[in-house]
């Protein structure tokens, strides 16, 4: 029951029980009135020291890292007290941490969830107890808001950031190979999304299409794919971690040029530092702003306690990013 349902509830009790002994007059009316100028006295304040939660998937990630830095940063700067667990890639584990905030009685609960249904019976026990609940990443079923990625958008951004180098640099021709991954269905989104960019352009050959999960399985399938799939000369990645992961095979195989192209998604610190390395294949990523993305959780968080929710979807806002040498940002 939430703190509102639960003033309103003793209230109307206390009206009973007054109206019991005294009848119906002024004085029952004034004491419920005082009752509930007590209670709106207990209700949270942006100045209060709120309690704010929040579970990534796996900090070894170096995006949820970002967030957890951006979030814990927001709350340290605003006194509140930033409850954070790493559930390292484990969804028993973000159950139990579910369950010892509750115990708690945190304010605010956020997490990426792993496994999103696993946790829907116990975001529902969260929110019986008056706490906010907000999916970050993927969406949470039962949250009071969601902070998530338009898998498909960004798809199409790495698709398009493809096309620019294919028109800039190729004369609108080439050969491509598609390193994604269809292990779940958000990347499997997120790779339609590329796929769609790319079938806009006619000149445009898509020579192989590849499914890995993991960056030793992209190394491994890249390097045959380039063996076999000849005159490759641009590959998308559905990730930032992969691209780092062809890069190597690339200059392993001697097939890094000028025109040659890898592009991926996450603007990972590592990307970007070989991005601009001198003669870099590695050409494009897209930020997904993960450590301001911490910030605005923590304050949306805060105000959802103080305020409620205001709207139960968000979205993050990626943008592209070039290597400097090309100059096109």
């Amino acid at each position: 029951m939430t703190k509102f349902r639960k003033t309103i509830f003793l209230a109307a009790a206390l009206m009973m029980m007054l109206g019991l002994f005294t009848g119906c007059g002024s004085h029952s009316s004034e004491a419920v009135e005082e009752y509930l100028s007590e209670a709106q006295d207990d209700s949270k304040s942006l100045d209060d020291n709120l309690k704010l939660a929040w579970s990534p998937q796996d900090r070894d990630i170096e995006y949820f890292e970002k967030v957890t830095l951006g979030f814990q940063e927001y709350c340290d700067e605003h006194e509140y007290t930033a409850l954070i667990a790493d559930p390292t890639g484990s969804m028993q584990e973000q159950y139990s941490e579910f369950e010892n905030w509750i115990a708690m009685e945190a304010d605010a609960i956020a997490a990426a969830p792993i496994d999103a249904e696993y946790l829907a019976d116990i975001t529902a026990e969260a929110k019986l107890s008056g706490i906010i609940v907000a999916g970050v990443y993927r969406k949470l079923p039962y949250a009071d808001f969601n902070y998530t990625l338009d898998e498909y958008d960004l798809g199409y951004m790495i698709g398009q950031n493809a096309l620019k180098w294919i028109n800039e640099k190729l004369n609108g021709r080439a050969n491509v190979l598609l390193m994604l991954d269809d292990s779940d269905e958000f990347l499997k989104t997120r790779g339609s999304g590329i796929k769609a960019a790319l079938e806009e352009a006619q000149s445009v050959r898509i020579a192989g299409q590849e499914s890995v999960d993991s960056v030793p399985d992209a190394k491994v399938t890249a390097e045959s794919a380039l063996k076999t799939y000849l005159g490759v000369d641009v590959v998308v990645c559905i990730s930032d971690e992969y691209a780092l992961g062809v890069l190597e095979v690339v200059e392993d195989l001697d097939l890094d040029s000028d025109d040659f192209y890898i592009g991926g998604a996450g603007y990972t610190d590592e990307a970007v530092k070989v991005m601009n390395e001198s003669g870099s294949c590695l050409r494009s990523s897209v930020n997904l702003f993960a450590y301001e993305t911490g910030r605005e959780l923590a304050e949306m968080m805060a105000k959802a306690v103080v305020e409620g929710v205001e709207k139960d979807a968000s979205y993050f806002e990626p943008e592209r990013y070039w290597q400097n040498v090309l100059l096109w940002n």
